[in-house]
């Protein structure tokens, strides 16, 4: 768990919530945003094959917390939570170290008032020293050679060849 605070407090002291530092006491947390196409713009996404795919943010949220509260915002928009959010905002895009942070500290300030800054614990420092920004490296995927003195079952229809269903 102390790793985790331990980066999750990056994203606030360089990057995307940054803006969390108003809060003036350790905080965590992480921001986010989802793109897709808005309800609004299927129709004519359908009819010119796929011109505004991505074109809408659909979803974006803040969650943060301290020692002592934790707190999520999450905004959607229209009836049916499908309709783009950057029509509601004069920035690039509606994302979650925007409108979701500023909400999230309208809530905190007054919610942690009065309340003894606490500090994250500190993780062990030989778990964090000399690492390096993790990358991702794909696994092999496994070859499945099935025995060839077996012959196969004689009832599989309708079951999915091995290597479909990993």
């Amino acid at each position: 768990a102390s790793l985790v605070n331990y980066a999750l407090q990056d994203v606030v002291t360089k990057g995307t919530g940054t803006g969390a530092k108003d809060l003036d006491r350790p905080v965590a947390g992480k921001t986010g945003t989802a793109g897709g196409v808005a309800v609004e713009d299927r129709a004519e996404n359908a009819k010119c094959g796929g011109c505004k795919d991505g074109s809408a943010t659909l979803t974006s949220w803040w969650t943060g917390y301290t020692p002592d509260l934790s707190t999520s915002v999450v905004y959607r928009a229209g009836k049916t939570g499908e309709s783009n959010l950057d029509d509601y905002t004069d920035e690039k895009a509606f994302f979650g170290g925007t409108w979701p942070l500023k909400t999230w500290l309208a809530f905190m300030k007054p919610a942690l008032e009065g309340v003894d800054k606490s500090e994250f614990p500190e993780p062990d420092a030989d778990q964090i020293k000399d690492t390096t920004t993790p990358t991702f490296t794909p696994s092999q995927e496994p070859t499945i050679t099935p025995p060839t003195n077996t012959p196969p079952p004689s009832n599989t229809v309708g079951l999915l060849p091995v290597a479909a269903a990993l």
